[in-house]
């Protein structure tokens, strides 16, 4: 065992996990020591609020034989928040769903009754052709167009509803994947905490099979952690890409309501 490397060690024992320190004084210098079986897989650093994300920008360095751990430990706190909070944006996702579906039923009605009313104005204006009604057949001409920009920003207000209601799917898909990484985090949690439970223990001596094991089981963990987080963040990018599209519907909305307001006129 090395200096330095009980010195990287430190900074992931915090709280409780103190008292679990061995001191001792060597020549006037204090020296810390943490069991070796910790360090030999490099134990994690705990991540505070204020860094509180599951993917942090640098991970902490080791030394060349020591592991990087690559799932940092974030405090079950923290995680059982984010996790509160995605069960929050997952019912908020389906609320918006529902509301949109229902919207978007509203608007291909409207958009029927469109139709049918511009049918039965240019009905009108073929009578007035006949009737040799120029004045008529001019006003009625007006109606039908002033009709079909309303038309246009109903179509849009579907269009908008669709993209609205993908949204919320997507949303929804990315809050249960996210989810389902944070609830494999606590699992990682809990295993870390048994290994340090284990390892510190003053009342017999681990056994090494048991500690491998266990060392094995928090690798495939990471693993797990890993692969879910990948998909939860392509996930995320999935929402990015519908939510930039919601905004692109709004903006053709936009267009369709100005033009059908300056029609109207």
């Amino acid at each position: 065992m090395t200096w330095s490397r009980c010195l990287l060690i430190i900074p992931g024992i915090e709280g409780e996990n103190m008292s679990r320190l061995q001191i001792f004084r060597v020549n006037s210098i204090v020296c810390i020591v943490y069991p070796v079986v910790l360090l030999m897989i490099g134990f994690p650093r705990t991540i505070g609020i204020a860094d509180a994300s599951p993917v942090p920008g640098v991970l902490n360095e080791t030394p060349a034989d020591v592991d990087i751990t690559l799932i940092p430990s974030r405090s079950l706190d923290t995680i059982r928040g984010d996790r509160k909070a995605t069960e929050e944006a997952k019912n908020e996702a389906k609320s918006d769903r529902t509301a949109a579906e229902e919207y978007l039923e509203e608007a291909k009605a409207r958009i029927e009754v469109c139709k049918s009313e511009i049918d039965m104005i240019e009905a009108k204006v073929e009578l007035a052709k006949e009737q040799e009604d120029e004045t008529e057949k001019t006003h009625l001409e007006t109606q039908v167009k002033i009709k079909k920009l309303q038309l246009k920003s109903l179509e849009a207000r579907k269009k908008m509803r669709e993209a609205e209601r993908d949204f919320a799917d997507t949303r929804r898909r990315a809050a249960e994947v996210l989810d389902e990484f944070l609830k494999k985090e606590i699992r990682l949690s809990e295993k870390r905490d048994d290994l340090i439970t284990l390892s510190t223990s003053n009342e017999r001596q681990a056994d090494p099979d048991v500690i491998e094991r266990l060392r094995t089981e928090i690798r495939d963990l990471e693993h797990q952690c890993l692969e879910i987080l990948k998909d939860a963040l392509n996930k995320q990018k999935d929402k990015a890409n519908e939510e930039k599209d919601v905004v692109e519907k709004r903006l053709k909305l936009f267009e369709a309501q100005h033009a059908f307001m300056l029609g109207s006129m």
